[in-house]
């Protein structure tokens, strides 16, 4: 294996990013561009019209879940293909003018930087999965493997950078919601207490006066009030 220059595994990163280069070329970068940013549209439609069919899907399906599932399945593919249809609309009137060179031209890079985005998220799946020092020779001996060793490892720090932000701003509202759900929950206890049982109901002593206490009570009311009219 170390006589030939490439290995198994050079020879598929270069497939990948040429493939998606040549792909990408001949798309072009406008329209690979628009084609993200209408599924990244396309999810950010699912987010804010859900809460609003939510009560029109569940009213049509019984199992919310499902209710969900459905509705939100439907608002992401009708707003892929209409923004589908828009950014193709955009992406031809560029390769009708005279920025097609320049379109095709950003498109191969583009392909190329994002074959090398699924060739380390391949490494990291594989890493995952099993570690490097199992790693078949193919893999370990491959010329291209330093390259992608530094794009993993440069796309975890990232990711874990990412993630760190939004724990760190995750945490205090989290610690809010909490003691917003937990307010809720004591007022709600407040307003409507739980019924005592009857076992403690017997156990505990009977609030108030008895039967006999408010007779005594009636009785001494009874015999006082000729001894004040007396003393007058």
């Amino acid at each position: 294996m170390s006589d030939f220059p490439l290995t198994v595994a050079d020879g598929a990163v270069l497939a990948v990013l040429v493939l998606s280069g040549l792909l990408a070329f001949a798309r072009g970068f406008v329209q690979e561009v628009l084609s993200v940013a209408a599924w990244i549209g396309a999810i950010i439609a699912v987010v804010f019209v859900l809460p609003l069919v939510r009560p029109l899907a569940q009213q049509v399906i019984d199992q919310p879940l499902v209710a969900d599932i459905a509705a939100g399945g439907a608002i992401f593919l009708v707003a892929l293909i209409a923004l589908s249809i828009l950014t193709g609309m955009i992406a031809r009137r560029v390769k009708s003018s005279q920025l097609n060179a320049v379109d095709r031209s950003l498109g191969f890079l583009f392909g190329v930087a994002r074959g090398g985005l699924v060739i380390c998220l391949a490494y990291l799946a594989v890493s995952w999965l099993v570690p490097p020092q199992d790693h078949p020779g193919w893999l370990r001996e491959a010329r291209s493997l330093p390259l992608v060793e530094s794009g993993a490892a440069w796309l975890k720090e990232v990711v874990s950078r990412y993630t760190g932000t939004v724990e760190q701003h995750a945490d205090p509202a989290r610690e809010h919601l909490r003691k917003v759900l937990e307010t809720e929950r004591l007022a709600r206890d407040m307003m409507s207490p739980e019924p005592k049982s009857s076992s403690l109901r017997d156990a505990m002593p009977e609030q108030g006066y008895g039967q006999r206490e408010r007779r005594e009570l009636e009785r001494l009311i009874g015999t006082e009030r000729p001894t004040d009219r007396s003393g007058q």
